[in-house]
């Protein structure tokens, strides 16, 4: 009985165990994951604010030299002619306070006539824009617009990409009737996108796209796949024109995310082991202390706790209570036992009863000492008076039958047995049950006083 206790005793422990570590794991997963997210998050701001300060260089570089360049279309409208009777002077002073300025050149009717410096740039001279149609659009809309107009990046006649600020010069501003031409400032791209710092750019891809003049959308830096999932999009803001940049992660999830969810998972998964322990020796500890509780000491048999508690259970209405047998024994001359032999001897004759009890009990059958030299025996198996006489019959020739020898003696046990019946249908307490097996057990035993001889002999003792 107390084995079946113990497995539903670790059914239950097991059955913890696995809701246990099951809720563990979703616990430590879940905070791995939170921290995880957690670092993704902050990389992901990162990244936006280097694109943000990406965005602010691009823009800034731009409008310094756009700005800067812009006092010469100024001075156009006041005099053309001071601008090209000092064409070197004039165009070299504006180079030298840019940053980024490649060179410039004056249109005017859109024919370039001037252009510094001149060396390397001489293919430029002469070139009417109404043959370059995508650059005679863009001068075509500056002038519509009657300011500035940052073209580009576009191939250069001379070689070369660069962003083109086209002015439209109007002899009569600002009442722009009188189209005398334009003036181009070429800026270097490729120095501004390196100053940028757009192409240190770490785990992450990006793109710029363009409204053209004709109105296409074209991706002009990377490529269009950026633009389908993007983490950023930033629009730059350019004179009359506007570009939009995209940066999509491409890490995953990084070194130091990576990081963090290991931490994190070990010391979960080392917080859930302690806690686990922690819980399982207290388990161990209880099992052990209800163990102890429910056990006898010298027999190892339940004890008279434990008894209670099963007689309590047996006698609680239910379908399947079909009654049962108890048996009251006692060791008739237990005293002279001690007496004689010590106290010993006595424990052992006491744990060989209790084996021999054991040896034939059936199914959920039990016996506990209660005390003594006392034991009760339930008895599932034998719910009529006739077979639990039986069974008493049986158990008393067992055990007398089978002698303990102890240091050279034979001790010969002999018992009485108080037998009682509980009927489930016939109303009775626990103390009746307990009481009238006790009282036929000692009518047993008196019996046995009035009737028996006990012999000495040299090497043992016979009850």
């Amino acid at each position: 009985m107390l084995s079946i206790i113990r497995q539903h005793s670790h059914k239950a422990f097991f059955v913890f165990t696995a809701a246990f570590w099951v809720t563990s794991v979703l616990v430590v997963q879940f905070y791995a994951e939170l921290s995880t997210n957690r670092i993704t998050q902050e990389e992901q701001q990162n990244l936006r604010r280097e694109a943000a300060l990406i965005r602010s260089k691009i823009e800034s570089a731009i409008y310094e030299d756009v700005y800067i360049a812009g006092s010469l279309a100024t001075v156009l409208r006041v005099s053309t002619s001071t601008v090209t009777d000092n064409w070197d002077s004039v165009a070299s002073d504006l180079i030298q306070k840019s940053t980024h300025i490649r060179n410039i050149g004056i249109a005017p009717d859109n024919v370039i006539s001037h252009v510094y410096p001149l060396e390397g740039n001489e293919a430029a001279i002469g070139l009417d824009f109404r043959s370059a149609p995508e650059q005679y659009a863009a001068v075509m809309k500056a002038k519509e617009s009657g300011d500035v107009y940052l073209d580009g990046p576009i191939e250069l006649v001379q070689g070369g990409q660069a962003l083109i600020a086209r002015y439209p010069i109007f002899l009569d501003y600002p009442i722009n009737q009188k189209y005398w031409g334009s003036t181009s400032i070429v800026l270097n791209f490729a120095d501004i996108l390196q100053e940028s710092n757009i192409r240190d750019l770490k785990n992450a891809n990006f793109a710029i796209q363009r409204t053209t003049v004709s109105g296409a959308v074209d991706v002009f830096l990377g490529t269009e796949e950026v633009f389908e999932s993007p983490d950023e999009l930033l629009p730059v803001f350019l004179p009359n024109n506007q570009w939009l940049i995209a940066v999509k992660s491409t890490a995953g999830l990084s070194d130091l995310a990576k990081l963090e969810r290991n931490i994190t998972q070990f010391f979960g998964y080392t917080g859930a082991l302690i806690l686990y322990i922690s819980v399982f020796l207290l388990y161990r500890a209880y099992q052990l202390a209800h163990k102890a509780s429910l056990k006898d000491e010298l027999t190892h048999l339940p004890n008279r706790r434990y008894l209670f508690n099963q007689l309590e259970q047996r006698m609680r209405p239910s379908k399947r209570n079909t009654g049962f047998a108890l048996l009251n024994i006692d060791l008739n001359e237990f005293k002279q036992i001690n007496d004689q032999f010590g106290h010993e001897a006595g424990d052992a004759l006491l744990k060989h009863i209790a084996q021999l009890t054991n040896n034939i009990l059936k199914g959920t059958d039990f016996i506990a000492r209660v005390g003594g030299d006392e034991f009760l025996i339930v008895l599932d198996s034998s719910y009529t008076e006739l077979a639990a006489n039986e069974r008493a019959k049986a158990l008393k020739q067992h055990i007398e039958n089978r002698p303990l020898h102890w240091k050279g003696s034979v001790i010969t046990p002999s018992i009485s047995i108080g037998l009682v019946v509980y009927y489930p249908d016939i109303p009775t307490t626990q103390e009746e049950l307990l009481h009238t097996a006790d009282h036929n057990m000692y009518k047993q035993k008196e019996a046995h006083k009035n009737n028996s001889q006990i012999p000495h002999y040299p090497q043992g003792h016979i009850i």
